[in-house]
């Protein structure tokens, strides 16, 4: 009997004791939530910026190296604001923020205390809703100092380091301000950061700088609606490495979401419907820095593998001739933000372009296959366009993925008039292997005939175009249709090649070299552009009127 009241007076004590323990345990979490607490309350007040940070609570189990901070809001306030819209913010972009819920997990409790070393597994942020505000860039592309990586004040702390960042079920929108336009918004799935590292700076011991050396940024398999509803992205990696400063993404598709004559027909005027996808896209050394601080896309090369691009414009609807495209040097070096690559380059990809005539059943198609470009000084950046140096391109393809294309651009980036220069050559083929763009082109075809070689130069500015042709081939048989584009169309066949040189050089030997002139159609593109003016070449060539620089 007495040891049972024994057992009974220690089973009392215990359960008291630990009743004690939890509640110092609890009291403690409270008070050292509440330290936390009045911490995190004093670094904001002591970077305090051009937003307003407001934090719900902190909890947590503390022994344990847990806490959970709730209810995080950040606003930029009216000032910034106005300052983005009108383009004079130190940044050139704002962020507005509402987070439920931070959770931090594994922290070192003993460093934290007695060293000072906040030392973070695990930061998981959930359901965030992330507004990235877009400012109206200023004209010359100077910019101060924003926030500032280098120069971050924490009291207390002799160092910070966080193993992993995971961003879940998270919602990002990309707005224009200037615009009052929603650009992109999206929910990303999972967002992986790891390396993230806060060092004290030498004889400043509460200001911290970022090391980002071991700096990874990784997203999986991601889908984003973009604005308007008729296309997609999507990748299966994405991963930014700040060792080497490099992103790498990977099977990158850029998608309709619909049949794209579907698509064609809700627009007013024709215009290109796109489907592309590419294997792998490399961006090396970037400048990451000239990024967070200005808005500015330097780095040195761009590598595009496996690129797979369908161009589909459906020329049943009407062009609209108030629009201006720009020439490609044009367009870059009038971008509203600066932008500096060394080299792009393409490599081993595919293009097709189709149109779709009024009353033609067969579609127009062009295709370059073995599609390899190579791009030198891309940019926008004043300093380097006054330079003089031009940006040169470089395209070889095979032209129906039969005849060897070879073209060079010289594209001087701060030409008055935008004159640039361009020269190349296709190689041999039957004419047969171009039937597929000329019978619904031009209501003609090919029955017979070798294309030697085609070499051509000239140079081009905003509205005409100028160079020569030289295109060598023999026995050109070709057949016109009638309007049906069924039948063959006798008469004007046999008067077509009557009429038509059916070789160059001639029976004589002596060699057509063709003029090549065009006057641009002002609200059509670069590419309709080139084409004309070799299109002139060609018809100079076989026509016995056509224009010939040795006639």
């Amino acid at each position: 009997m007495k040891l049972k009241k024994m057992r009974k007076s220690m089973l009392i004590i215990l359960s008291i004791v630990m009743v004690i323990v939890i509640g110092v345990i609890l009291s403690l979490n409270l008070i050292i939530a509440s330290v936390l607490r009045g911490k995190i309350d004093a670094a904001l007040e002591k970077n305090k910026t051009t937003y307003q940070v407001s934090l719900g609570g902190v909890g947590g189990n503390i022994f344990f190296g847990n806490i959970r901070l709730k209810d995080i809001t950040i606003q930029p306030d009216s000032t910034l604001i106005g300052h983005l819209r009108e383009g004079s913010a130190k940044e050139n972009m704002a962020i507005e923020a509402h987070i439920p819920l931070i959770r931090i997990a594994g922290i070192g409790l003993y460093d934290a205390i007695v060293n000072q070393e906040i030392d973070i597994r695990k930061l998981e942020v959930r359901k965030a809703n992330i507004r990235l505000l877009k400012e109206e860039q200023k004209d010359e592309f100077e910019k101060e100092d924003g926030f500032n990586p280098d120069s971050i004040y924490l009291k207390n702390v002799s160092g910070i380091s966080i193993g992993s960042i995971l961003l879940t079920d998270n919602t990002i929108e990309l707005y224009d301000l200037v615009k009052d336009k929603q650009m992109l918004m999206n929910t990303l799935s999972e967002l992986r950061l790891s390396g993230i590292l806060l060092q004290s700076r030498p004889g400043s011991e509460d200001v911290f700088r970022v090391v980002t050396d071991r700096f990874k940024l990784k997203i999986e398999k991601e889908e984003f609606d973009l604005p308007g509803g008729d296309y997609r992205m999507f990748f299966d990696d994405f991963e930014f490495t700040m060792s080497d400063s490099s992103l790498v993404i990977s099977q990158f598709a850029y998608k309709p979401t619909r049949d794209r004559l579907e698509i064609a027909t809700q627009y007013k005027y024709t215009r290109e419907i796109f489907d592309m996808s590419m294997e792998r896209l490399e961006l090396q050394a970037i400048h990451i820095g000239k990024f967070i601080r200005e808005g500015a896309f330097y780095m040195d090369s761009i590598d595009i593998y496996g690129l797979h691009l369908d161009i589909l414009k459906d020329k049943r609807y009407p062009f609209n001739e108030s629009l201006r495209p720009k020439l490609i040097h044009q367009a870059i070096r009038e971008l509203d933000f600066p932008l500096y690559i060394g080299n792009a380059q393409i490599h081993e990809s595919y293009l097709i372009y189709q149109e779709k005539e009024e009353n033609v059943k067969e579609w127009m198609t062009v295709s370059l296959g073995e599609l390899n470009v190579s791009a030198d000084f891309i940019t926008s950046v004043r300093d380097s366009t006054r330079t003089g140096r031009p940006m040169m391109i470089d395209l070889k393809a095979r032209l129906m993925e039969k005849a060897l294309l070879q073209v060079q651009f010289a594209m001087p980036l701060n030409s008055r008039e935008d004159t640039f220069f361009f020269s190349g050559s296709l190689g041999p083929a039957p004419f047969l292997v171009f039937n597929q763009a000329s019978r619904p082109a031009l209501g003609a075809f090919f029955t017979g005939g070798e294309l030697h070689s085609i070499v051509f130069k000239g140079s081009a500015n905003r509205t005409h175009s100028s160079g020569e042709m030289t295109m060598l081939y023999k026995d050109l048989v070709a057949e016109v249709l009638k309007k049906d584009q069924k039948s063959k169309n006798k008469f004007l066949s046999w008067a077509t090649n009557v009429a038509l040189r059916t070789s160059n050089p001639n029976p004589r030997g002596k060699t057509a070299v063709a003029v090549m002139e065009f006057d641009r159609v002002m609200y059509k593109g670069f590419g309709n552009f080139m084409w004309k003016t070799l299109q002139s070449g060609i018809v100079n060539t076989v026509s016995p009127t056509g224009k010939n620089v040795n006639k």
